[in-house]
């Protein structure tokens, strides 16, 4: 069976009474190659889509608006795809996106409550309620932290995997999947472009919240030692030793001998 394509036409854009009202033309073409799924190293039939484009035309000449426009010289784009079907691992995506994401609102929901716990005392010891709009502007930042502290390494998992997997492979038993503007928003880069935009933000969200925090705080140095009896100047150093104990109380540091060592060996 053979099929035939054209890159123009002027038989499709005939009226009924045999005079020329559109022009077809090929806009682009795309071959798409597809893996077997049960043979990787083979192929399926190579499928070719065309993407026409059409220019208007009366009693034999171009219209004011194709006129005015670009179409006076068309031009034509060609595009060889190799891909496979991604039907299994986006299925396997969803499974773990789903545990990520029920992970996340367990996190957010144990902060924001440890959060009210901490700094809503009863009336008895002094204390009241929290206004609402302030347990919903420290809610929010706490989502916002929570979601790009699971959501990185939720997409570079999955962008680590292709990497090492795709690139290390000898025989061919995986493709990237398709990247192409011909899918629009179906296109399966789309995900990733979307995430990545979504933790960027979700994150200068709340290293902002964080910033105007510290802003609004005001800060004493008591610095206390015994008089000597005589007027002396604090000394330069003693200052410095003040201010780095603060910076110390504003940051938490973890370290770990043994994955220090490990990554000191091998790199």
């Amino acid at each position: 069976r053979s099929s035939t394509f054209l890159f123009y036409t002027t038989q499709s854009g005939k009226a009924s009474s045999g005079s020329l009202e559109v022009l077809r033309y090929a806009k682009s073409i795309i071959l798409q190659n597809t893996i077997q799924t049960s043979q990787p190293s083979k192929i399926y039939p190579p499928r070719l889509i065309i993407e026409y484009a059409e220019i208007e035309i009366e009693n034999g000449i171009l219209t004011k608006e194709s006129a005015e426009s670009d179409k006076l010289t068309t031009s034509l784009t060609f595009a060889a795809e190799y891909t496979m079907n991604t039907k299994k691992f986006w299925a396997r995506v969803k499974a773990v996106l789903g545990f990520v994401s029920a992970m996340c609102v367990v996190v957010w929901i144990m902060r924001t409550y440890h959060w009210l716990t901490r700094n809503n005392l009863p009336l008895e010891d002094g204390g009241g309620t929290i206004s609402g709009f302030r347990v919903v502007i420290k809610s929010m930042s706490f989502l916002c932290h929570t979601i790009s502290i699971f959501g990185f390494p939720f997409i570079l998992a999955i962008c680590s995997f292709f990497f090492v997997f795709f690139k290390l492979q000898e025989d061919v038993y995986i493709m990237l999947p398709s990247d192409s503007e011909y899918y629009g928003i179906g296109n399966e880069y789309f995900f990733f472009s979307a995430s990545i935009q979504i933790i960027f933000w979700s994150q200068t969200v709340y290293i902002s919240h964080l910033i105007y925090r510290q802003c609004q705080v005001d800060i004493f140095f008591i610095d206390w030692e015994k008089s000597k009896g005589r007027y002396a100047d604090v000394s330069l150093w003693r200052m410095i030793m003040v201010v780095n104990e603060w910076n110390r109380l504003q940051s938490a540091r973890k370290t770990s001998i043994e994955f220090n060592l490990f990554w000191i060996a091998f790199f």
